[in-house]
């Protein structure tokens, strides 16, 4: 009983953090894209579905990816001129591929794995410059021999060019096999398990899950935030 409600409490806890991330997401597309509040919620709707579909059965948690995706698709959004279309598409990609590689890499947390996306996001890249380049060689390797074929530093190049680069060297840089190894093992099992059951965007028992209530599309805990301003709003 204790464990049931351990899980229903962190289930909780992770649908009001989503519900967090996107509201942030909804104003991205509103400042950045022009969008209304309407078209902006459904573009958060249609970046946390695509994200979903690429990450499919892949190692760890679809909430990794999607999380992941938001922390990004701000510059996405500019580095395609507002195109949410395609910026929604590229972001799905990045994401896919840079939780794979953080997936992949050992001895680092996860502070200097948000260190590290940021400093690629900012064009700063040096092999020696962290502990998540240092870890990840194959990554690394690729990245710079490929920089040097275009005599070029990251810094250099366009947002388009620097982020197709990345999401191409993310995909050398963990092979199919490693993939494999990661989805069958104990983790890989368990994240499998823990995103079924509880997983924000498609886990059976998730708070974040859209459902119908009264023929509109909405979730569990934005339900619940309701109830709250009813009960404690101004006219509570």
């Amino acid at each position: 009983a204790v464990k049931g409600a351990s899980a229903f409490k962190d289930a909780m806890v992770q649908a009001i953090d989503t519900q967090t991330d996107n509201i942030q997401a909804t104003a991205s597309f509103i400042s950045i894209a022009g969008q209304t509040y309407e078209q902006a919620a459904a573009s958060v709707d249609k970046l946390n579905e695509k994200i979903a579909t690429m990450a499919g059965s892949l190692p760890g948690t679809t909430d990794d990816y999607i999380r992941n995706g938001k922390k990004v698709i701000d510059d996405f959004i500019l580095g395609y001129g507002g195109n949410v279309d395609k910026a929604i598409e590229k972001t799905a990609e990045f994401a896919k591929g840079f939780t794979l590689l953080a997936k992949n890499t050992q001895g680092v947390n996860s502070a200097q794995t948000v260190d590290a996306l940021s400093k690629l996001m900012a064009g700063e890249f040096n092999p020696d410059d962290t502990e998540f380049f240092r870890n990840n060689p194959l990554f690394s390797k690729a990245l710079q021999q490929r920089l040097d074929e275009m005599g070029a530093s990251l810094d250099q190049l366009d947002f388009q060019t620097k982020t197709e680069l990345l999401i191409e060297t993310f995909d050398t840089a963990v092979p199919q096999e490693t993939i494999k190894k990661l989805q069958t093992s104990a983790s890989g099992f368990i994240e499998e398990l823990q995103t079924n059951l509880f997983d924000p965007t498609k886990g059976l028992f998730s708070f974040s899950r859209k459902l119908k209530v009264d023929g509109e599309k909405t979730s569990v805990v934005d339900e619940f935030t309701r109830t709250l301003e009813l009960l404690f709003g101004e006219d509570g």
